[in-house]
């Protein structure tokens, strides 16, 4: 089960027991003059009013994605839920609380009776929120957000960073063939000649990049005595708890301890379709380039 859906069942399930099963429970005890047992339900009705809170917050940001696919105002909704939640509904409880601890049992049923009104309030958005997945195409989104749906965290496994030395016949080759290869997979590609701000060195706008990129593809060409550039070197460290992939050129004198930091291959600047493929077969076994997985 995915995220999402795990924890708007857990919303849900959580607001109908409080809704239901918890505020009987306390009413029940207060008709009663059990304060002992009155107390402890309503310790638990605040439990869940915090998981609750909790709980919206979780998916706050998977909502304002969907608003962006669909123009719906979930976002909006989760908020005002949330704020009547902290306030409002809490404020009643606290002084359900009150009433009860002295032992002023009528005013502590009154007051149920405006926190079951003020929770019902909720209701409406609640359900909503318990159809929200399927609301739309899980299907259609990009990769990325398909990672977030499932797992709660955004990993950008659909942006990929591509490090190489800056010498014109490697620009060529990452902007007109690599570069639209992968983005014609779907991937978005990120590079030093398209996307670093001239504000900036290229150290910092590498950096800054690889932590928003999910896998780096990194050129290990012949440059300075036939050693990759320095900064190749460089930005395969900064990837390290990224997916990388090295592609050697033949006669490239690649130091031994890059070797085990991904996966590599081979390749010849005149086959360069037989790179490309290579560099398909590595994305598939690094689990990087898959169909979006229905939900």
């Amino acid at each position: 089960m995915s995220y999402f859906r795990h924890a708007l069942n857990e919303l849900t399930g959580d607001y109908g027991h409080l809704a239901g099963t918890m505020t009987r429970n306390t009413l029940s005890e207060l008709q009663k003059h059990d304060a002992f047992r009155a107390i402890g339900d309503i310790l638990s009705c605040k439990k869940y009013i915090e998981d609750l809170v909790d709980g919206i917050t979780s998916i706050r940001k998977h909502c304002s994605l969907i608003d962006e696919m669909l123009g719906s105002g979930h976002l909006q909704r989760i908020d005002k839920t949330r704020n009547t939640l902290r306030s409002e509904v809490s404020d009643t409880l606290d002084l359900i609380m009150k009433h009860t601890l002295r032992k002023e049992y009528d005013f502590a049923i009154e007051l149920l009776d405006k926190f079951n009104s003020q929770l019902g309030s909720c209701t409406e958005d609640f359900m909503e929120l318990a159809v929200l997945q399927e609301s739309f195409d899980f299907s259609k989104l990009p990769l990325d957000y398909v990672e977030f749906f499932e797992t709660g965290e955004m990993r950008f496994i659909g942006r990929i960073f591509l490090s190489y030395s800056m010498k014109a016949e490697n620009t060529e080759i990452v902007e007109l063939t690599v570069a639209p290869f992968l983005e014609e997979l779907g991937f978005q590609t990120v590079y030093a000649k398209k996307d670093f701000p001239p504000t900036k060195t290229p150290g910092q706008s590498a950096e800054e990049f690889i932590r928003k990129c999910g896998t780096l593809v990194a050129f290990l060409t012949k440059d300075q005595d036939s050693y990759p550039s320095a900064n190749v070197i460089h930005e395969i460290g900064i990837a390290s708890d990224k997916t990388i992939i090295m592609l050697v050129e033949n006669g490239a004198r690649v130091p031994t301890n890059l070797m085990t930091r991904g996966t590599y291959v081979t390749f010849e600047r005149q086959q360069l379709e037989r790179m490309l493929l290579e560099l398909l077969k590595c994305l598939r076994l690094s689990n990087v380039f898959r169909k979006p997985r229905p939900f």
